[in-house]
């Protein structure tokens, strides 16, 4: 009996929707993050944002409101 045998399609289904939504949490956690530099899981996932841009455009908002 080889390990195949033992873990069906079920198992893997399960294992990469675990996966990919660990990845989807890392990356709406750098997109969410006010800095400017994100480095995620020891520099293989980089992003550099343009904070300066994203405050401006939330106080133009904030002044739509009023």
């Amino acid at each position: 009996m080889s390990w195949y045998d033992e873990f069906n399609s079920v198992f893997f289904t399960g294992m990469g929707t675990m996966l990919f939504g660990f990845l989807a949490l890392l990356i709406r956690y750098a997109f969410l993050s006010k800095c400017d530099n994100v480095t995620l899981c020891g520099g293989l996932i980089q992003i550099h944002r343009r904070v300066d841009l994203e405050e401006v455009e939330e106080e133009k908002k904030e002044e739509e409101k009023i």
